[in-house]
């Protein structure tokens, strides 16, 4: 029982992660009903430049992200502002080539810059545990997993309680409404996709403390928070967090009682087997 529940609260951490992850896919879609497919490939640029100057200048982390969550917030409004706005009255599968194309020139980019080799950020407390009693919590983990609780806490006030955020749920909801109003939707939307990038930001930099990044994550990363995005609840805005919360806990007893390698298959038979029986994910947004 003890080897269990350390297990479950050990990828109930993982899973905060992977919820925040996907939360930057499900703000984008929630206001622009646009599916980003070079999300993973932000995600993974953002954890391979913090490594990168972490490995080879000595930057920490906390003084390189707050830069680099600036440059990608700065890069997401603008890439929304001057490319993507062009493409909300073009047809669904006109967006998704533009942003799959947007997704495989990023993935080339790292190649040339950073190279296929893997990432890894090392840090003196990278192999440290936390006993709480009997249960033995991987202190990297911990760390991530409130960092994520924290930024969540954070997206969620802004959207909740403060006028730009609801400006931008009203945009959401009723963008012919939002416009009558006087709200500038190009410019809402704008900062939306420029939320995210802080988001990704993050995220990236959480990924390269827990685990080995290269630019081939990309799109698996981009799979994986569709999965996690469907799993919790499209329409709902805390499906993200009970989503990846949900499928780190299964990925973490699934690595152990079976093989590392059998994750993705449960993972994605879990996802099948939402859409037969709960098609609108484990939430459902309320009225």
């Amino acid at each position: 029982m003890i080897v269990a529940l350390t297990i479950g609260i050990n990828g109930l951490l993982m899973g905060l992660v992977y919820g925040l992850m996907a939360l930057g896919l499900s703000v984008v879609f929630g206001v622009t009903r646009i599916v980003n497919f070079a999300h993973g490939e932000i995600l993974v640029l953002s954890g391979l430049v913090i490594a990168t100057l972490y490995n080879t200048l000595g930057m920490h982390p906390l003084f390189t992200l707050p830069i680099l969550a600036l440059v990608l917030f700065l890069g997401g409004y603008g890439l929304q502002h001057k490319v993507i706005n062009r493409l909300l009255k073009t047809s669904d599968h006109s967006q998704f080539i533009a942003l799959s194309a947007i997704g495989i020139i990023l993935l080339n980019l790292q190649l040339s810059i950073f190279g296929s080799q893997s990432q890894f950020i090392v840090t003196p407390y990278s192999l440290q545990s936390v006993s709480i009693g009997p249960l033995l919590i991987d202190f990297m983990r911990l760390v991530a997993a409130g960092v994520a609780l924290l930024t969540t806490g954070i997206l969620f006030y802004f959207f909740y309680y403060t006028s730009t955020g609801k400006a931008i749920r009203a945009c959401a909801d009723n963008r012919f409404a939002a416009q009558v109003i006087g709200l500038d939707d190009h410019r809402l939307y704008a900062l939306s996709f420029g939320i995210a990038g802080i988001v990704l930001a993050v995220s990236g930099c959480l990924f390269s403390l827990l685990m080995d990044i290269s630019p081939q994550s990309g799109p698996q990363l981009t799979l994986l928070s569709f999965t996690i995005v469907i799993i919790g609840g499209l329409t709902h805005q805390a499906g993200p967090l009970v989503g990846g919360i949900f499928l780190g806990v299964v990925e973490a007893y699934t690595a152990f009682y079976a093989q590392s390698s059998l994750k993705s298959l449960v993972s994605f038979g879990l996802l099948i087997l939402i859409l037969l029986v709960r098609p609108q994910g484990l939430l459902t947004r309320r009225s």
